[in-house]
């Protein structure tokens, strides 16, 4: 059973967001990982529990919403990215949970998101950002976007990987073609996704442990720099899935043995409700940046999940 933890009241154990004064004039949150806490479960029986902290509510839910260029940031969505984007293995992607969950009136999220991204994430990521930048977005989420160029078996010349640095060469190439959006950002980190090697990855495919360190390391060290892009921490999230114990993420918690109903039997997708609970992520970063307030967003996966087709049998 997952439980749902409300915001508290400023001043509440929670990692608060850093503040500036530009254009959005919030800083992007510092990467919260995890820390060990203690949880109790029916039976008043204390569990360890890894905890994957949120950005705390707003200091002050009074706070003037930041617009961008006179509109919300809810108004025009645009997802981007690669298959679990799409949805792999789900009858809905990322961009009808979003809309499900965002309650403010907007317009239709958009998706160009694709399953076939890994393919060669060298051309269809620039069509993506191209396609995202000509609807005049006022948020782009790009969760898995910059996922292949940091995975996969060829460098940026389309040849065998020679070495891991290379890989840090596909990441620059990823990040570049974000800086082309003009909009508010949300992007997800690198998570260690060994359980899928020899299924849906090939181990060839896979970053090494030591790589994937500095990989994420050079993507916060490129998010602090803009304000208006926040980083959700999906490394953490699936070392917790992985450990099959009990776990907190966001403002949700989940008792020991919910990897199955988060996570698809690949490894390597997120089920239906793993996808809202990615939503959940989303929405905590939007609230980090300043961009929305609590009564936009419905962040309970309980209340988005009844609006969602809840086949996953098979891919689009």
């Amino acid at each position: 059973m997952m439980n749902v933890l409300r915001p508290g009241p400023p001043g509440s154990p929670m990692k608060a967001p850093s503040l500036a004064s530009a254009s959005l004039s919030l800083a992007l949150l510092a990467s919260c990982g995890p820390a060990d806490a203690t949880a109790v479960d029916s039976a008043g029986v204390e569990q360890d529990t890894a905890r994957i902290d949120a950005p705390a509510p707003l200091a002050s839910r009074a706070r003037e919403v930041l617009l961008v260029d006179g509109e919300s940031a809810l108004q025009r969505v645009v997802v981007i990215g690669a298959s679990m984007s799409d949805g792999y293995g789900l009858e809905v992607g990322l961009d009808e949970v979003l809309d499900a969950m965002i309650l403010r009136e907007h317009d239709l999220v958009e998706a160009n998101a694709s399953t076939y991204f890994f393919t060669s994430p060298r051309t269809m990521g620039p069509d993506a950002v191209e396609l995202a930048s000509d609807l005049d977005p006022t948020l782009v989420v790009g969760i898995d976007f910059l996922f292949w160029f940091g995975y996969g078996s060829v460098n940026r010349d389309g040849k065998p990987l020679a070495s891991e640095d290379e890989r840090l060469d596909l990441l620059e190439i990823g990040l570049s073609l974000l800086d082309e959006l003009h909009c508010p950002l949300v992007v997800g980190d690198f998570p260690n996704m060994a359980d899928a090697v020899g299924g849906m990855l090939d181990a060839s495919q896979l970053p090494e442990p030591g790589t994937l360190v500095r990989l994420n390391r050079r993507l916060r060290g490129w998010a602090a720099e803009r304000a208006s892009v926040a980083v959700v921490g999906l490394s953490d999230a699936v070392t917790a899935l992985r450990s099959n114990r009990a776990f907190a993420i966001g403002r949700l918690s989940y008792p020991a043995g919910s990897t199955s109903s988060l996570l698809q039997a690949d490894h390597l997708h997120p089920t239906l409700e793993g996808m809202t609970v990615i939503a959940h992520l989303i929405g905590l970063e939007i609230l980090g940046l300043g961009l929305a307030s609590d009564s936009d967003l419905e962040l309970d996966p309980a209340q988005v999940l009844p609006g969602l087709n809840r086949e996953t049998g098979e891919a689009r």
